[in-house]
């Protein structure tokens, strides 16, 4: 997942690990072209060979995506946390762009710490 995340940020994207299986990735680019460059970076994943003692593993790629200008980092990772939920919510593997609509949902509490989350 690294190597596929890092061949993205030569494209004007900078990814880092929060932790875990965590990564949050800044970029000039507005929402919906991050969300495209995103839902790119699913695909090389979802084709990129994974295997664990000779087996192969299946594994999923959700995110959520979110912009704004005059916010803070804090804000922007619980916007893109919120979509990130309803990506997995929606079934996994998908991308979710962050929308007004977001800000009255919130994920039945399970614990998870505020993050954006590319899982």
């Amino acid at each position: 997942f690294a190597t596929i995340v890092r061949s993205f940020e030569s494209e004007g994207m900078i990814a880092g690990r929060l932790g875990g299986e965590e990564f949050a990735v800044i970029s000039h680019y507005s929402a919906a072209q991050l969300q495209a460059r995103v839902d790119c970076m699913k695909a090389d994943f979802a084709v990129a060979g994974r295997f664990i003692g000779g087996n192969a593993v299946r594994a999923t790629f959700s995110a959520g995506v979110a912009e704004g200008a005059n916010e803070t980092m804090a804000d922007l990772l619980g916007k893109a946390d919120r979509a990130l939920y309803l990506a997995k919510a929606g079934g996994r593997n998908r991308v979710v762009m962050h929308s007004s609509e977001l800000e009255t949902w919130r994920p039945a509490a399970r614990g998870v710490p505020l993050a954006l989350r590319i899982a």
